[in-house]
């Protein structure tokens, strides 16, 4: 599952058939009878399809190929209602913070972008918070951060001191950017 409903009662879920399905995302209940709903479908491939649902419960945060490569997108939720682009030249990874006021996600440049999200919605234009991200160890097509409640946030970055295949170093940003000691990552 890709997360659950701010009541807890259905979990977010993406289903395909194969790699030549597009990707659907479903809610799917998880206590009582019912069967699943679609929510979104066709967002393209399984490789790089991802979805986030704000912590309100009133946006879900796509990723989907509907432009012929990844890009973020925002759409209502449950409805799967409007369909509002967040990233320009290529998007993953869609992270809320905790108020669902802002929308973090990984550019096509492999940096970490911010977008505020208002009524409407009204979107803000990306704003880059972290200019070098880094891949995910063992995922070719997801980089990773974690995000934390207070809006901090944690990604490993490239370090060009280290040796090969040794553990990338790790950054916690909190409006600025705070190197965290070796002694504490490992």
């Amino acid at each position: 599952a890709l997360g659950l409903t701010a009541d807890g009662r259905e979990a977010l879920i993406m289903t395909w058939e194969d790699n030549e399905s597009p990707v659907a995302c479903w809610l799917a209940p998880l206590d009582g009878p019912g069967e699943p709903r679609r929510v979104l479908q066709g967002l393209g491939e399984q490789r790089t399809a991802f979805a986030a649902l704000s912590p309100d419960n009133r946006w879900l945060a796509v990723v989907a190929e509907w432009t012929g490569h990844p890009e973020v997108y925002l759409t209502r939720f449950p409805s799967g209602e409007g369909r509002w682009p967040v990233s320009v030249g290529g998007g993953l990874a869609p992270a809320w913070s905790a108020d669902s006021s802002r929308l973090y996600f990984i550019t096509g440049g492999e940096s970490i972008a911010v977008v505020t999200v208002d009524e409407g919605p009204r979107l803000s234009r990306p704003e880059i918070v972290v200019a070098e991200a880094h891949r995910s160890v063992g995922s070719a097509d997801a980089p990773s951060f974690a995000l934390m409640p207070d809006g901090r946030f944690v990604h490993p970055l490239p370090s060009r001191s280290q040796s090969e295949g040794a553990p990338p170093a790790l950054k916690l940003v909190l409006d600025k950017e705070l190197n965290i000691p070796s002694v504490l990552t490992s």
